[in-house]
């Protein structure tokens, strides 16, 4: 590590980020939490509250455990040596996975179903250990006027690959049958993002005083204090846990497909590469306007793309065009929530309370693990139009606490 960075490690910091986040979007295509693994679920015997908990063990799990983890990682010298651990331990939970629905036929159900979600909790986990550290040493690793840059155009990058490897995807469930259709899917890519990681043995990592060990209770204090000092994270906070019902809804829309009998294996591959077109859409613009654009108001357009994605699922019936053309929406939504979320994080944050503030912002979001039970359990003794409309409304509220937002 480094007192201070040059000019070109600033550089090869850039591309090896951008290189990292391409390769992990050609993976995550294989796992998607929206098309693939709730189609996965119900193929296997699933139900709506085993997606809720698919969902809250992959988004909300995630964000949570950033509580245990940053205490222990905002102490560490290094951040590089940690994210590569937790890369790591994702390939092979991958890896493991694709084992596991090789094997699915020779499983009774809730054997399957429990090693499912145990290896997703390995997974989920690690991304939450490895998630700390790259917030972490993405600050300390990009220069400040670079990173509205980078968070677009490595965004762009990813909705490149997120395309591709959709294609991928939809040749695999098209052309075999379950399970040996998912077996390929997970094992390309648990390679690929064995490949995008070699992007960070290239990082050259500034060296920053490492702040004091805390324990969990010292860090659970510490967050009152925090919120009471920077208006912008009790903002930020509440805005994450509201808005957070965009990634804990989306999922169900595979369910809803389901219901109204429109559920196929071409549709599943449909909606994958439709959503990551909204993907690339929405990362290019903001990288074309990187120099005017402003965090508070692309959470705006997501707010009200959260509104507008449930009202017209529910009101357009059984309309298979208008239902496939909401993924692209969904795809906007989640590309600029990603770039206003972490540019948010790193811009209320600096580099000695980075590892913290993401701890907090990840302990804080609550709604991340309980709001997929809630839907699943909603949609258990209620109607779709009734749960979905409720979405719509919640999202509207998030809109007062993003204008109070202060940041660029």
């Amino acid at each position: 590590m480094k007192e201070q960075l040059a000019q070109r490690d600033y550089r090869i910091n850039y591309w090896a980020f951008v290189w990292h986040a391409t390769l992990l979007a050609f993976s995550k295509s294989f796992l998607d939490t929206d098309t693939v693994l709730p189609a996965l679920i119900l193929k296997a015997g699933g139900n709506n509250l085993l997606i809720g908990l698919m969902n809250a063990i992959m988004v909300g799990s995630a964000k949570f455990m950033q509580l245990f983890f940053a205490p222990y990682l905002s102490s560490r010298k290094s951040k590089r040596l940690h994210l590569l651990i937790a890369i790591n331990l994702r390939v092979l939970s991958i890896f493991s996975l694709s084992v596991l629905i090789l094997i699915f036929s020779s499983l009774p159900n809730w054997a399957f179903f429990t090693l499912l979600f145990l290896i997703m909790i390995i997974f989920s986990w690690a991304g939450s250990y490895g998630g700390v550290a790259y917030t972490d040493l993405l600050g300390k690793s990009i220069e400040y006027r670079q990173r509205v840059s980078l968070f677009s155009l490595k965004q762009t990058f990813q909705a490149v690959g997120f395309i591709t490897s959709a294609y991928a995807v939809k040749l695999f469930l098209s052309h075999f049958d379950f399970p040996v259709s998912y077996v390929y899917s997970f094992f390309t890519a648990g390679v690929l993002l064995l490949i995008g990681s070699l992007g960070f043995w290239a990082v050259r990592e500034k060296y920053v005083q490492p702040g004091a060990k805390t324990s969990i209770w010292q860090f659970f204090k510490l967050i009152p204090r925090e919120i009471k000092l920077n208006q912008n994270l009790k903002y930020f906070l509440i805005v994450v846990n509201v808005l957070g019902i965009f990634f804990a809804f989306t999922p169900f829309l595979i369910s809803y497909a389901k219901v109204n009998h429109i559920l196929t294996k071409k549709l599943i591959g449909n909606v994958l590469i439709i959503k990551m077109l909204g993907v690339v859409v929405g990362s290019l613009t903001v990288y074309v306007f990187k120099h005017r654009v402003k965090y508070k108001i692309l959470l705006l357009v997501a707010a009200l793309l959260t509104i507008l994605i449930p009202l017209v699922a529910v009101y357009s019936g059984r309309d298979i065009v208008v239902f496939e053309s909401l993924f692209f929406l969904t795809g906007v939504g989640f590309s600029l929530m990603r770039i206003a979320n972490e540019g948010i994080l790193i811009e209320i944050s600096n580099d000695n309370n980075r590892a913290h503030y993401a701890g907090i912002v990840g302990a804080a979001n609550l709604s991340g693990l309980i709001l997929p039970f809630v839907l699943g359990g909603l949609l258990s003794f209620m109607s779709y139009r009734a749960v979905f409309e409720l979405v719509a409304v919640t999202a509207f509220s998030s809109i007062f606490f993003i204008l109070k937002l202060n940041c660029e």
